[in-house]
């Protein structure tokens, strides 16, 4: 843009060149070749966000499947495996959101809550 506005204005005549022609080529391949390189490394930061992303749900749910078969037959302890497992799953209900970008309050809040996660209390303490 800038170059064309000077050309317009007079600035520029249309024989000055700024890079040799003769350079311009190389510079193109060499600029082609470092792209397709950061493209490929950018796909492979990409999946193992994803796949990273992924086992955050696969390791809560290996977690609460433990919890049930460790302690799913002591009646005494039932009230803290079932705080835990609430916890754990809206643990990952609040990662989620996070790494979206979207906040606790509002519309995040009232889905922990309708899911039964989170109590009223708990939500304002986030």
């Amino acid at each position: 843009a800038g170059l064309v506005s000077a050309l317009r204005l007079g600035a520029l005549e249309h024989g000055s060149v700024f890079v040799p022609l003769e350079l311009t080529l190389p510079f193109l391949g060499l600029w082609l070749v470092l792209s397709a390189q950061l493209y490929c490394e950018a796909r492979g930061w990409h999946k193992a966000y994803t796949s990273a992303c992924a086992g955050v749900g696969s390791n809560t749910r290996r977690f609460v499947q433990e919890l049930q078969a460790i302690f799913g037959c002591y009646d005494e302890v039932l009230g803290a495996r079932f705080a835990a497992g609430r916890y754990s799953l809206a643990s990952v209900y609040v990662f989620f959101f996070a790494i979206t970008g979207n906040s606790i309050a509002g519309r995040g809040a009232a889905e922990l809550r309708a899911k039964g996660l989170l109590e009223d209390r708990e939500v304002q303490y986030l």
